[in-house]
Order: C-alpha cells, then sequence, then structure tokens
C-alpha cells in the first residue's frame, strides 16, 4: 500500500528526546510518559505531525492519515481514533490510552506539490489502520474520526538542495522529496481502455528491451522528478513503501529499491501497463507516458507474433545513458540486471544472463511455444518466493507471447490513472 500522505527527510543527526519516568504501565493516558516539545528542526514532515517516544522509538503520527513513521519515512503503524491506541503493523497496542493532545508537534514544512503552503492540522475524511491479520493499512469509515484533534499552525516549506543520479543503472545521491496532497490507492482505481494520445507529443518507431535490477530508479530523485513528483521506491528489506526519496539506492549500498508492484500486468488480452527505462539524452521525460504498438516483428529479426498488435502503455521512471534513440527498456522481473544488480536482497533464484535475462537463457528461436514454455517455468522457479515479482516474469511469457526485443511504433499519451498510482507516492 501507498502511504501517500507523508513524507519525512533522513537526517544524519540524532534526535533527542525527553519525558518523565515512571513505574506504571503505559496502557493507559495516566500512566504515560509526558512528552516535552523539543527541536524537530531537522525533521521535514507534509503535515503537522504528533511525535510520541516509546523507549528508543520515536512515532511520528501524520495528523491527516494518522499512520506513525519513525524519522526515515518507514511505516511502523497507526493510531485508532476509535480507541486512542497506537498499534504496530500487525495490529497489536503499543500504547492505549494516547492523548494526542498532550503530544507535542512537528510543524509541517515539506511543500505539496499542488500548493506553495504547508497542509495545516485538520483531519481527512477517512483514516488508516493496520488489520490484526496482515501487514498492510486498511481503510476504515469516516465515522472513526468523529472525535477532533488539537490544530497546529502550519509553515512555509524550507528548501533543500539535491543531487542528480545519472542513468536507470547510476549511482544515486540523496534529494528531498515533496509530495502530493491527495492519496492514491492503486487498488481503488479503475483501469480504462480508452488511450488519450497528446497532440503534438513525441511519437517515432522503435523497439523494446527489457530489464530489471531492483535499483532505485533515476526518476526517483527530486532533481529528476516530473511535474508530478518522483517515482515511489520501496524497502529492499521489508518491500514495503518508503515516505521519503532522500534513501540512497540499494546498488549504492542503501535500501531503497524498485517497488515490485511495478512490473508490468494485462488490463485485457491486447492492453496492458508497465514502467520502462528511457533514453538519457532525450531530455527529461520523467513520469510521462507512452502508448507502445507492437508489430509482431523483432529488433533482431525472430518471429513476435505473440504479441503482435498489442499495446503496452508505460510510464518512464528512468533513464538510461545505454538506451538508445526509440527504445524502451521495459522493467520486467527477471529480464535481466544489466550493469547493476541490486537484487541480492529479494532471496530470488538464478536471475538469468545479465543483458537478456530469463528469456535469454531459453534461447531465440522462432518455436514461440518452447520458448514460453521455457520461461514459464524459469520464472516459476526464480521467483518461486515472491508471487508479485513472479507474476510480473509471467507477463513476458504471457501477454508478451515470450517476445523478444520487439519493434513497435510509440506515441505520447495521457497517463492512465491505475499507472500513475503505482507510480506516485
Amino acid at each position: 500500500m501507498k502511504f501517500s500522505y507523508f513524507k519525512f527527510l533522513a537526517v544524519a543527526s540524532a534526535l533527542t528526546f525527553a519525558w518523565s519516568c515512571t513505574d506504571e504501565s503505559t496502557t493507559s493516558s495516566e500512566a504515560m510518559p509526558v512528552q516535552q516539545e523539543r527541536d524537530y528542526s531537522n525533521i521535514q514532515v507534509r503535515v503537522d505531525s504528533y511525535a510520541f517516544q516509546e523507549g528508543d522509538k520515536l512515532y511520528l503520527i501524520a495528523s491527516d492519515n494518522f499512520i506513525a513513521y519513525d524519522s526515515l519515512g518507514r511505516a511502523l503503524g497507526a493510531f485508532d481514533v476509535n480507541t486512542n491506541a497506537l498499534l504496530d503493523l500487525a495490529g497489536n497496542a503499543i500504547v492505549i490510552g494516547l492523548d494526542l493532545s498532550t503530544l507535542p508537534v512537528v510543524p509541517a514544512t515539506i511543500v505539496p506539490a499542488s500548493s506553495s503552503e504547508a497542509v495545516p492540522l485538520t483531519p481527512s475524511s477517512e483514516t488508516v489502520l493496520p488489520p490484526q491479520s496482515s501487514s498492510e493499512l486498511v481503510a476504515i469509515s469516516s465515522e472513526a474520526l468523529s472525535s477532533s484533534v488539537p490544530p497546529s499552525s502550519s509553515s512555509k516549506a524550507k528548501s533543500s538542495s539535491s543531487i542528480m543520479s545519472s542513468s536507470s543503472k547510476a549511482k544515486s545521491s540523496s534529494s528531498v522529496k515533496s509530495s502530493s496532497s491527495k492519496a492514491k490507492s492503486s487498488s481503488s482505481i479503475k483501469e480504462t481502455t480508452e488511450i488519450k494520445y497528446i497532440q503534438g507529443g513525441k511519437q517515432g518507431w522503435g523497439w523494446a528491451s527489457r530489464y530489471w535490477d531492483c535499483c532505485k530508479p533515476s526518476c526517483a530523485w527530486d532533481a529528476n522528478a516530473g511535474k508530478k513528483g518522483p517515482a515511489l521506491t520501496c524497502d529492499a528489506d521489508t518491500k514495503e513503501p518508503l515516505a521519503v526519496s532522500s534513501i540512497q539506492s540499494v546498488c549504492d549500498g542503501g535500501y531503497a529499491m524498485t517497488c515490485t508492484s511495478q512490473a508490468p500486468w494485462a488490463v485485457n488480452d491486447t492492453l496492458a501497463y508497465g514502467f520502462a527505462a528511457v533514453p538519457a539524452f532525450d531530455g527529461n521525460n520523467c513520469g510521462k507516458c507512452f502508448a507502445l504498438k507492437f508489430n509482431g516483428e523483432g529488433n533482431n529479426g525472430g518471429d513476435q507474433s505473440g504479441v503482435r498488435g498489442k499495446t503496452l502503455i508505460v510510464i518512464a521512471s528512468n533513464i538510461g545513458g545505454d538506451v538508445g534513440g526509440g527504445q524502451f527498456d521495459v522493467m520486467i522481473p527477471g529480464g535481466g540486471v544489466g550493469m547493476f544488480n541490486g537484487c541480492s536482497k529479494m532471496g530470488w533464484g538464478n536471475m538469468g544472463q545479465q543483458y537478456g535475462g530469463l528469456l535469454a537463457d531459453c534461447g531465440t528461436e522462432n518455436d514461440i511455444n518452447s520458448r514460453k514454455s521455457c520461461l514459464t517455468q524459469k520464472c516459476n522457479s526464480t521467483f518461486s518466493n515472491d508471487t508479485e515479482a513472479k507474476n510480473g516474469c509471467l507477463f513476458l511469457a504471457n501477454w508478451m507471447g515470450g517476445a523478444n526485443n520487439p519493434k513497435l511504433e510509440y506515441k505520447e499519451v495521457e497517463c492512465p490513472a491505475a499507472l500513475e498510482a503505482k507510480y506516485y507516492y
């Protein structure tokens, strides 16, 4: 699930908090330690947020959706406004009877993409809570917000410097993220078969290669972001979405990686959505979408009839110095790691050849059925522990018919909402 509202800037300096000590249980508001205000200037948040310290762990509770994060933007749980309980990601109570009005407030400092002002402290129409049986947060009804929370004034956003990463497989540096002011849930957005071409947009002929290196994509940095903000990344250890863009790439020793939710998927038999790297020399295309219509021919020859007449709409989430004109390097798990490989933490099996991946191991002969059968077997084996990645790999075998570097005609289009929902925070 995307944690759309709340963004943090990871900081190197330690945060210090003080409170009065007690030997009583922390299961009621009377027994809770007093949370004294300290200097929160090193923390940047999009909305005013309540700071609660429990032991050595800091919980920052967003005022608009009540999700609790740490100072690095990782989701820790949520605050239940019905029971005044702070819950962890498994739905277990950390503290019961927590009174938000007694907590210090970290003022909003990050500018939303749609506004020049930080969002004021006001409850939203719905909140999000972790269920008892799953680590994924689910929405609850607006009745849960019948109790009000104390307001606090918002502040102007602080400016921050950012450093650009150079390619689709390039090393990354830190930057500060701005966020959208409205949450987007990919599961609640309907897919559409309507394709809206942009008049005067980019178009031409080219071909589609494939890759999946797990590295944080170039478009995930503010310096490269499109008009609506940087691309979403995920935690390499937990696969959960990250709430900041400043985390170092897993390919540079950090833990920010490409989200497996960004693997391609079929809308129907002739239309699909996906993500791709585009040429670095062709300007900043981050966040732009292109409809790729395949003609059944291969850039290296061979029968690619399994994908003939089909259209794949991709959103540009990466740029590559090794991606040529008219080329779209589609992100497909098992498509080849390319120049860098950040997938070591994923527990996946053999990823196939460095360039070409699992399909390259199956050969490029014209026997389409043999090629598809071989790839299906390899996808099921390599990603046996990861359903999301396995389905993305099988997309190449099933929807694309095992196509190997198919030729295409591309046209710039308006981005489908369902695709943007997996791209942006």
